[in-house]
């Protein structure tokens, strides 16, 4: 199901971004081992209306490599917590959804490993990677992310992160059709 949306909807269309999160979460699951519940509160705050007008495959791909990302920045932190810490620990990725009057800002947070300073300019940079396996880190995640925003888009994606706490990005998307 994943696939084939991601595959037949690469053409701009209204939808709901409630819909392409819960087709993010059977290949997160299946990508990670997880069997049964997710080992973090997925904390969704769309309001009353999530409809969005962009490119659903592409939003797909967008929204499971930020999860993706956030789940594996809190499993990072994980390793540093000690026993006390790891029992207090909640972890949690949030996605919000606000609108202003032309755009649409999607905030998606992680309470995870966060981004160290001497890599904030590089986050968007095709091949690198802070991840310290390259098994998982390729190093093209948020460079697409960035493209399929920015470019065919044509909205804006930056970041805020404090290491060791978390990390929040945000995407904004035009609320109107292409050429409108």
């Amino acid at each position: 199901k994943f696939a084939g949306t991601q595959q037949m909807e690469t053409g701009f269309s209204e939808f709901s971004l409630k819909e392409v999160i819960d087709l993010c979460i059977s290949p997160l699951k299946a990508k990670h081992s997880i069997i049964g519940e997710l080992p973090f509160d997925l904390e969704i705050e769309l309001g009353n209306d999530d409809t969005l007008y962009a490119s659903k495959g592409q939003m797909i791909e967008v929204m499971f490599n930020s999860i993706d990302n956030g789940y594996e920045a809190i499993e990072e932190l994980r390793l540093y917590l000690n026993d006390e810490e790891k029992k207090n620990y909640r972890p949690y990725i949030r996605i919000e959804l606000h609108s202003t009057g032309n755009s649409h800002i999607i905030k998606i947070s992680d309470n995870g490993i966060g981004i160290k300073e001497e890599n904030r300019l590089k986050i968007f940079s095709p091949y690198f990677t802070t991840k310290s396996s390259t098994i998982s880190g390729t190093g093209i995640g948020m460079y697409v992310i960035k493209r399929l925003i920015e470019e065919n888009h044509k909205g804006k994606i930056h970041f805020e992160s404090t290491y060791m706490k978390g990390t929040s990005f945000f995407i904004e998307l035009p609320k109107t059709k292409r050429g409108r």
